[in-house]
């Protein structure tokens, strides 16, 4: 009589992927599916978020190079946010808004405008807007001597004012989301 011997394996604890290995595995596969689609997404839309970015920064450009052509003593009331300061007459002034022709404001209010200028001020009880010295901006170097005295005070220095810290911001709805560029700048009197 013959014999055949059969060989049983035993299994041991690692002969084959476990359930959770297997999920681990899947998950690792759509997390590299999900980045993949991610990348080709923003390959899609990086031309046309790269040309928001260019019509936002020409925009920023072009501001403060009109903030520099324009009247040291006047550049603050032309471009603040108070109409009724404006050299010509309240209302006449270019004020702290502009629009950017080809980007969208990320408010659909079609009243809201896309760029911002804005100086260090405080709303004062006493007089309304004020250019102040005393105003906490890191990003504007403030607080800040204005005026030369040698001291930063509590006072308005919308009159006497040799140094402007000026901030111009562009905030639009674009292909790439919300964006936003902004620059700050000290424009002095020469």
């Amino acid at each position: 009589m013959q014999r055949t011997l059969i060989h049983r394996r035993s299994r041991s604890p690692r002969a084959g992927a476990t359930l959770i290995e297997a999920v681990a595995g899947m998950g690792v596969v759509l997390l590299s599916m999900v980045g993949f689609a991610r990348v080709v997404l923003f390959a899609d839309l990086h031309p046309e978020a790269d040309h928001e970015y260019l019509l936002a920064r020409e925009a920023v450009q072009r501001t403060i190079d009109d903030l520099s052509w324009t009247s040291f003593r006047e550049v603050y009331a032309r471009y603040n946010e108070d109409p009724f300061d404006d050299p010509d007459g309240a209302g006449t002034a270019s004020g702290d808004r502009f629009s950017v022709p080809g980007l969208a404001p990320r408010s659909p209010d079609p009243e809201t405008a896309v760029g911002r200028i804005s100086f260090p001020t405080i709303f004062d009880f006493d007089c309304g807007l004020a250019l102040r010295e005393d105003v906490l901006d890191p990003a504007l170097g403030m607080p800040r001597d204005l005026n030369g005295d040698g001291q930063v005070d509590r006072r308005d220095h919308s009159r006497d004012y040799a140094l402007l810290p000026v901030r111009v911001r562009v905030e639009w709805r674009g292909a790439a989301g919300p964006s936003v560029l902004e620059v700050e700048t000290l424009i002095g009197d020469l």
